[in-house]
Formats: structure tokens, C-alpha cells, sequence
């Protein structure tokens, strides 16, 4: 549930991004580094796609980076 929640946070920014200023980017990553945070805790759970999760998020969060 907590990572669907972090998710939901997530997606939540899509329909304000374009033409956003640099602090909603930089809250947007923010965002990021919360549910790459949550999937990291339940890795060993999760399994192999947790892993490529959290590597796609950390190339977000550095896309973004701020």
C-alpha cells in the first residue's frame, strides 16, 4: 500500500509539469527519492524488478536533479 501511495505522489505531478517552474521539478524529485526510498526497504521482498525500479528512479532523480 505505501508504495502505491508514493506512486500516487508521483503521478500526481504529470498534469502540472509542463511550462513548471524549477522548484516543481526539484519537488517532483523529491518525490522520487521517497518511493525509490520505500522500494529500497522492501527489495529483498520485491525481488529482481524492485532492483531495476530503483536504478529507473535514480536516473529520474538525476534527470531532475536540482
Amino acid at each position: 500500500m505505501l508504495i502505491f501511495t508514493r506512486m500516487a505522489a508521483v503521478r500526481a505531478y504529470g498534469p502540472y509539469m509542463a511550462g513548471a517552474p524549477i522548484e516543481r521539478f526539484h519537488a517532483l524529485r523529491i518525490e522520487f527519492k521517497k518511493l525509490r526510498y520505500t522500494v529500497e526497504f522492501f527489495r529483498e521482498v520485491l525481488g529482481e524488478e524492485a532492483k531495476v525500479a530503483i536504478n529507473q528512479f535514480k536516473k529520474i532523480q538525476d534527470h531532475l536533479g536540482i
